[in-house]
């Protein structure tokens, strides 16, 4: 859903004062072979016939220490999928107590809580996606609602604590009452 971004700029010009970090390898943004470079290309495309080469920056693939440091100096997190699971970078993101912007598709909108933790926008929409963008990006207490709420949400959700309590509860459901009772031998 990249393109769907770059149209939201290209359409809104209060978004092109903004600067658009794209990061991740070039296959993470296509379905695999060379349709992942042939999208990549077409999306490059879009940006320089919409005059927006200065407003978006690809980054490449990231080391984990340079990722948090680009976590802690952006503003927002924009995720504008056409499909997904449960991305990581959504946790990521409100980990580090970014506010989130993203398309409301697969789990996402069971990881953000829309107007609490984040923003959740239709699939495909760059009208949607521009307006929700604009308020965030123009709303400094918005922002950091969003981000504070979302970092609380990220640290109770998905933090390795939780993770392993669910783990166990789940193994505590299903293990037989009977061998739950037993004291070790």
């Amino acid at each position: 859903g990249l393109h769907v971004l770059v149209r939201a700029v290209a359409d809104s010009p209060g978004l092109r004062q903004a600067r658009y970090l794209i990061v991740g390898p070039d296959e993470e943004f296509g379905r695999g072979g060379r349709a992942e470079s042939l999208y990549l290309q077409r999306v490059r495309q879009e940006i320089a016939q919409a005059g927006l080469d200065q407003v978006f920056v690809f980054a490449g693939a990231v080391p984990v220490e340079e990722l948090r440091q680009l976590y802690a100096a952006a503003d927002v997190f924009v995720l504008p999928s056409l499909a997904e699971s449960s991305p990581r970078v959504i946790t990521e993101a409100m980990a580090s107590g970014l506010p989130v912007v993203a398309s409301a598709v697969g789990n996402i909108p069971e990881m953000i809580e829309d107007g609490v933790t984040g923003i959740l926008v239709p699939a495909g929409d760059p009208v949607s996606l521009a307006e929700q963008l604009n308020n965030v990006l123009n709303d400094a207490e918005l922002r950091r609602r969003l981000g504070t709420a979302a970092r609380a949400a990220a640290e109770a959700r998905f933090s390795w604590d939780q993770a392993a309590g669910e783990l166990l509860a789940a193994y505590a459901r299903l293990l037989p009452i009977s061998t739950r009772d037993k004291a070790p031998a």
